[in-house]
């Protein structure tokens, strides 16, 4: 299995472990990038942890705080 797959299986069942998605979020919201056919996505970590740990370690991040989706809002 590949390590992309190993995470993504990981994040999978622990969003349904725990039911609960993080993201990071400043006063502008939540962060996006937009791919090169105009696709925007939006970043999720399946824990509180995760997320934080990007905060502490990607500078642009430095301000955000982690922010909790709840599952069902999530797959909505």
């Amino acid at each position: 299995m590949t390590q992309s797959a190993t995470n993504w299986s990981a994040f999978i069942n622990e969003i349904i472990k725990y039911r609960k998605v993080w993201t990071i979020k400043d006063e502008g919201g939540i962060p996006t990038s937009t791919n090169i056919d105009r696709e925007e996505s939006m970043p999720f970590w399946s824990l509180k942890s995760r997320a934080q740990k990007i905060i502490e370690n990607v500078p642009a991040y430095s301000e955000f705080q982690p922010f909790e989706i709840d599952f069902e809002e999530f797959l909505n």
